[in-house]
């Protein structure tokens, strides 16, 4: 049996010791990332083996991931659109260690797969409702129908990074595409792509920009006349109800992504992709977006704080 493709996240530290924003410091270039978002792992899987995700907590983080009394690791899948299919995941302590966490996830059909793996203070109770539903980490993935076309290699490296904006730069030696955003850690079978974490309550704005040098620095995103970015989701037809506009800019070689969650609504993940136009012939290539939205609230019936500052339910 072949070995599964594996990737390791080390090191993850949480902002201002919140345990609902987890710094993934091996996997993300926090220095092009984008301020005041919230960015989750996520990829595309070109692989029919099974794919083996590492998490492990630097030691320095008062946090380890939620062991059970029976040994297990508290974790649940995000719904998303479409049909039903029985996905094929496993979650488990890595060894005896509580700062690690080891995922196995097997090709099963679906095509958009959503989990969160819990965390909780090392030491001292669980501070808060938004740590009690959202603190953890969380991984996506996604099994494309189809393989990775033969595409030129063509990576822009200079530039600064843009305020807000997540850049695209280019289509690597293994055909993959290339964000500023993260570190080239990701094995060549899995494809990293932008995700954001959208809590209750929570407004976000992304801008996406082209950064491309030739062959493709003529490429454009597509609009419609309405000005609007063109996006097509998965499944097909399932826009999500969040989602408030993609504006593109004038010269068509950026847009944003406008989400709104202002109620409480379930949790869910959204996965879509930009159309781009004017690209070399018999090259495809897709900038594949995805909106995390955790549960405003537990199965117990304790809800999270809207992000705009209104009061909240407390975790006790």
């Amino acid at each position: 049996m072949a070995e599964p493709v594996r990737l390791d996240i080390n090191d993850i530290r949480f902002e201002d010791g919140k345990l609902w924003q987890p710094r993934y410091e091996s996997l993300i270039d926090y220095s092009c990332a984008p301020a005041g978002f919230q960015f989750e792992p996520a990829f595309l899987a070109y692989t029919e083996q099974e794919v083996e995700v590492v998490f492990r907590i630097a030691d320095s983080e008062n946090a380890v991931f939620d062991v059970q009394n029976d040994g297990t690791v508290r974790w649940g899948l995000l719904p998303v659109a479409g049909p039903a299919v029985s996905v094929k995941v496993s979650v488990e302590v890595d060894g005896s260690d509580p700062r690690s966490c080891r995922v196995i996830w097997k090709p099963s059909g679906a095509t958009l797969t959503a989990l969160h793996i819990a965390c909780r203070p090392a030491e001292g109770r669980i501070p808060d409702a938004v740590t009690l539903i959202e603190g953890g980490v969380y991984l996506v993935i996604i099994e494309p129908r189809e393989s990775l076309p033969p595409s030129p290699q063509a990576v822009n490296k200079g530039g600064a990074p843009r305020a807000g904006t997540v850049r695209f730069l280019g289509i690597d030696e293994h055909n993959r595409p290339v964000y500023d955003l993260f570190r080239n850690v990701a094995p060549l079978e899995l494809v990293l792509e932008p995700a954001l974490r959208a809590g209750h309550g929570e407004r976000v704005g992304l801008r996406l920009a082209l950064d491309l040098v030739p062959p493709y620095a003529g490429s454009r995103f597509k609009v419609g006349t309405d000005g609007q970015a063109e996006m097509i989701f998965n499944p097909p037809a399932e826009r999500p109800a969040c989602l408030v506009d993609t504006p593109a800019e004038e010269d068509h070689k950026a847009c944003s992504i406008r989400w709104d969650r202002p109620g409480m609504t379930e949790g869910k993940t959204s996965n879509f992709y930009a159309v781009l136009e004017h690209v070399p012939a018999n090259v495809e290539i897709r900038i594949d977006p995805t909106v995390i939205e955790p549960p405003a609230c537990d199965p117990s019936g304790v809800c999270s704080p809207p992000r705009n500052g209104d009061p909240g339910v407390s975790a006790g």
